[in-house]
């Protein structure tokens, strides 16, 4: 079965969430391609450099998502053409669930009305390849909104804190990619590095987990 059945009303949709709150010209953020169409891929080729993992740990999750800045009439619509159709469970926190019990990926939606935003993601447990931007954009096609934040979250099975230092100071690893910028506070990690569109940060969260994150200007 490819991909995932329940959103083959939504293939023939690319750009599906269309004409919520005004327009804009041409030149507004909202249509700069880059901030987009920013991919996963953006974020794998940014920090290119593998982490250095302990020996005898291994990846048990990864979770990667992109939140925009958008409208209730936006998430409106991706509720109409994205999560009904694809029959996801309206849970207690807000979110949007549905596992694809084929693939082993989980997929979610939400929209924060304080923050006006909404945030789409993929994850899973075991199915770590299939975690691509071609399968992203098959079930979310293009939000209506405005680029905000991609995010890739790591975890592991066991510690792998002992790295953390060595990863954000070691020119073989960040400082090699240009992220000089490290900071360490209480063993929490956190490198970044800019140019004139994003910046590019790698965070700890605990002695677990990391992540990579693209933050638009």
């Amino acid at each position: 079965m490819k991909y995932i059945v329940k959103l083959l009303t939504a293939v023939s949709v690319l750009g599906f969430l269309v004409g919520c709150g005004g327009g804009g010209d041409e030149t507004d953020e909202n249509n700069d391609p880059q901030k987009s169409q920013i991919s996963f891929a953006d974020i794998e080729s940014t920090f290119s450099v593998d982490f250095p993992v302990p020996a005898g740990s291994k990846v048990v999750s990864i979770d990667k998502y992109k939140v925009y800045s958008a409208t209730q009439a936006a998430f409106n619509d991706l509720n109409a053409t994205v999560l009904k159709p694809g029959k996801y469970i309206l849970a207690s926190n807000g979110y949007h669930i549905s596992e694809d019990t084929t693939t082993k990926i989980t997929y979610y939606a939400e929209h924060n009305k304080t923050a006006g935003t909404i945030r789409t993601g993929i994850y899973t447990y075991s199915n770590f390849a299939g975690l691509s931007d071609d399968i992203f954009d098959y079930e979310f096609g293009v939000v209506d909104g405005k680029f905000a934040k991609a995010v890739k979250y790591v975890r592991y099975e066991g510690s792998i804190s002992s790295q953390y230092s060595n990863y954000a100071t070691n020119q073989r690893y960040l400082p090699s990619l240009g992220f000089n910028n490290c900071k360490s506070t209480e063993g929490n990690w956190r490198c970044s590095k800019s140019d004139s569109k994003f910046t590019y940060i790698w965070e700890t969260i605990d002695a677990y987990t990391y992540q990579y994150i693209i933050t638009a200007k």
